[in-house]
């Protein structure tokens, strides 16, 4: 990836659904919180080579109301799940009623995220070049230059390792 623009465009491609939403409800799910007396409750919910168990193990199920659609069907309402940890990429914190860009993975009736899924609060200004690409709306210099200004850094290195110094800048108007 070059730039943010690219990076923007590679989260969006690996997300089964890219929506902004407001949580409606919060609501802990766990297999033993509705186990009958005498039921065998597994105590392993770590399944090996899959990681957590989002279906044995505990975890969150948010509702969203969707307000703008990106990737995906998401339709009025979404469920997803989320762990109930933030340390280890299982668990993803949402607070009711506030905006959230949520980049969403697995099937349509089994979506999940985590700490680790790009999104976020509304709010962030770090949200800036993916709201963008999102919206379809133009770049800034910051979103496709960042690229370009590793370059610049390297050719200034090569100058100051060479002990030649930089051209004068220079102002151009070019028109396009």
């Amino acid at each position: 990836m070059k730039n943010l623009r690219d990076l923007a465009r590679f989260k969006a491609d690996a997300a089964s659904v890219v929506f902004e939403g407001t949580p409606t409800s919060i609501t802990l799910a766990w297999h033993v919180l509705s186990a009958k007396p005498g039921q065998a409750i597994s105590a392993d919910f770590w399944s090996g080579e899959r990681g957590f168990d989002r279906v044995h193990g505990p975890h969150l199920v948010v509702t969203f109301r969707v307000q703008r659609a990106y990737k995906g069907n998401p339709d009025g309402e979404i469920r997803i799940d989320t762990g109930v940890a933030t340390v280890d990429c299982s668990g993803r914190m949402f607070e009711p009623n506030l905006p959230y860009l949520v980049y969403a993975y697995g099937p349509p009736d089994n979506l999940w995220v985590s700490t680790c899924s790009p999104g976020g609060w509304m709010g962030s200004s770090a949200l800036g070049p993916e709201l963008r690409y999102l919206r379809s709306e133009r770049p800034t210099r910051e979103d496709t230059a960042s690229e370009l200004a590793r370059v610049f850094d390297m050719i200034a290195a090569e100058y100051r390792d060479q002990g030649i110094p930089l051209p004068a800048d220079t102002t151009e108007v070019v028109n396009a």
